[in-house]
């Protein structure tokens, strides 16, 4: 009985860290949202009661065409006087009031600046037909430093093409460092270089976890949002590059779930994916290869290096676009904690405060998962409940780059 209450009392102080470090990443993504609307000029002062109105309408239910045309309209009238400031203000409304169509309103003030300012394009990719915009490299690696900065990692993650990925394995190597986390994305060009063919035509990132283990092991978490038959591009890299280092072993994980189903949001999950996974291993908060290993079965072995496909762990999974997706995913990983013999670490435990400031701490079980999204989700145009999570999280680090490019 001893042992059970010690072990619950890690897994409880355990997970009360890993959630804390969620909220904290999540806050030092954030931009400066914080306004007082009284203050706003009087066009924009109409539009953010209109934003907050369809705001709240579009969490219980999906916007007609009627609605959605007359909110655009509104966007329009506004915007054609609007100067740099006001434009940024727009956009901090926009973030703040995160509905179906936000993204399409973003896009109007990203058109907008474009046609003054082609510095534009070097953080972002804008596409016809109203299409959701693509982050560029060095959008990408902008948002990084930014992160960086506010959590002091120093050059914990980077961002790369694939041709420098051989290297980078090799300098990890030879370092001091004991791990090492990567966005990767398709090509031969260098992050600032915004003529990067290769990337244009395939637009696509994927996130790399490294960390050294005794006796020369390496393990490797690869983790990519639309799950790992798009994994496969870092895989073939990998099994390239690995062998060359025959001195050591290497575990590659690679994760299973398709969690994006729009076509704009890979360099957002990897940003975040990364983000929370160094998080977590630089407060020492828990082992991701402890947990992932449990999740995984083995795919293939080669002479220095065993490929795993994996799920994930349930805090990993809350960025997931679908809804029916995370209800799916639930029902299975509560299925296989049943069966367990023992219960699984990746029951993840959650703090609340009360009204009067005192922290609760109680058993968050997957079932849970869905509670928290469900506070953020909306519905989309034909009445499907989507989780909004990662919408906001594209359109604050937008915001975040309207800030720099409009100084």
């Amino acid at each position: 009985m001893k042992n059970i209450l010690l072990m619950l009392v890690f897994t409880l102080s355990t997970y009360q860290a890993l959630y804390c470090a969620s909220l904290e990443i999540s806050k030092s993504l954030e931009f400066d949202l914080a306004f007082d609307p009284s203050l706003l000029e009087p066009s924009l002062k109409t539009l953010e009661e209109k934003l907050r109105c369809t705001f709240l309408i579009n969490r219980t239910r999906g916007l007609s065409s009627e609605e959605n045309s007359d909110i655009e309209r509104s966007v329009d009238l506004v915007l054609a006087n609007f100067d740099n400031s006001s434009l940024l203000r727009l956009a901090q409304l926009i973030t703040r009031y995160n509905f179906f169509s936000s993204q399409k309103l973003m896009n109007k003030i990203l058109e907008q600046i474009s046609s003054k300012n082609p510095l534009i394009f070097e953080y972002f990719i804008l596409r016809q037909n109203n299409k959701n915009p693509l982050f560029t490299p060095k959008a990408i690696f902008s948002c990084l430093e930014t992160y960086k900065r506010k959590k002091c990692l120093g050059d914990i993650i980077s961002i790369l093409p694939f041709i420098d990925l051989k290297q980078t394995v090799l300098t990890f190597l030879n370092s001091n460092h004991e791990e090492k986390g990567l966005i990767l994305f398709p090509g031969d060009k260098k992050v600032h270089n915004v003529q990067n063919e290769i990337f244009q035509r395939n637009p696509h990132m994927s996130s790399l976890f490294l960390r050294k283990f005794p006796m020369n092991c390496v393990k490797i978490f690869l983790i990519d949002s639309l799950g790992q038959r798009r994994s496969e591009e870092v895989v073939n890299l990998l099994n390239l590059t690995l062998p060359d280092f025959s001195s050591y072993s290497f575990q590659i994980y690679v994760s299973s779930p398709i969690r994006q189903r729009d076509d704009c949001s890979c360099s957002v999950f990897s940003f975040l994916d990364i983000a929370k996974i160094i998080e977590v291993v630089k407060d020492e908060i828990i082992d991701i290869f402890d947990e992932v290993k449990d999740l995984s079965l083995l795919s293939r072995k080669n002479k220095n290096f065993e490929i795993y496909y994996s799920q994930l762990p349930p805090w990993l999974m809350e960025h997931t676009q679908s809804i029916k997706q995370i209800d799916s995913f639930i029902e299975d990983f509560d299925e296989k904690e049943k069966n367990s013999s023992t219960r699984s670490c990746t029951s993840p435990v959650f703090v609340k405060i009360d009204k009067e400031g005192n922290e609760k701490i109680f058993f968050f079980s997957t079932s849970h998962l869905k509670q928290l999204v469900g506070d953020e989700i909306f519905y989309n145009a034909f009445g499907e409940v989507v989780n909004k999570l990662i919408q906001k999280e594209s359109l604050t680090l937008q915001t975040q780059l309207l800030s720099q490019i409009l100084k």
